[in-house]
């Protein structure tokens, strides 16, 4: 789903602030025992955040489980002429590397995306393996609260250039889960007929493991 999702993921959420959520990360990283030189993002996906931490002088790593992600992040990149980002495509809840980092983050709520509880607990062990002594784990979730408060069962309508999109959220409080469909609609122009084309896909959050899980600092001592 990922390939069609990437290509309209910035607009869908232009409504988020990523300069206002890089530089709230930057205040963070003052709580941190060491200077924050290296830093590891965990589901970066279009590389908004990645991009302004970067552009503030922090060697970034950053890992998504989506290559149409990653290649619109690395082309933003590129497009910015920053050179201090690596980029690579992997599972947060297992993935490993050979280097230590002063900080990881994980943002907009990436962590919920995890299946289960097993997931969760390999992505801070995971976390934990990457940073250097004090450094710190920054990640944030929504809550079950604001599933059932705010997200709710809302149905989104984006209309954008050639794609229109359907976001429908699908709760399922009894099971502990919110199920959210999207719906593309891509219009192939073939003057002067234009066609409907319409993926349809569906992704499943488990709330239960979540009712305990608050946004959060942690540090590796």
């Amino acid at each position: 789903m990922y390939e069609e999702f990437a290509q309209v993921y910035d607009e869908l959420m232009k409504e988020i602030d990523y300069t206002k959520w890089s530089d709230y990360i930057q205040r963070l990283f003052l709580n941190s025992k060491r200077e924050i030189k290296n830093v590891m993002e965990f589901g970066c996906g279009t590389g908004n955040i990645t991009c302004n931490l970067a552009q503030a002088g922090i060697n970034m790593t950053a890992v998504d489980l989506s290559e149409a992600m990653l290649t619109v992040a690395d082309e933003k990149a590129d497009r910015m002429g920053l050179k201090n980002i690596q980029f690579y495509l992997g599972d947060m809840s297992n993935f490993q590397i050979n280097q230590t980092f002063d900080a990881v983050i994980s943002c907009c709520d990436s962590v919920n995306y995890l299946p289960d509880l097993a997931a969760l607990q390999s992505f801070f062990l995971s976390s934990y393996e990457c940073l250097e002594n004090e450094g710190i784990l920054l990640f944030d979730v929504n809550t079950v609260t604001k599933y059932k408060k705010t997200i709710m069962d809302n149905t989104y309508v984006y209309d954008l250039d050639d794609i229109f999109c359907v976001w429908e959220n699908e709760p399922h409080f009894d099971e502990n889960a919110m199920h959210f469909n999207l719906t593309f609609l891509k219009r192939i122009r073939m003057a002067p007929i234009i066609v409907m084309r319409r993926p349809r896909y569906s992704i499943s959050i488990p709330l239960k493991i979540f009712i305990a899980v608050w946004s959060t600092l942690v540090l590796k001592i």
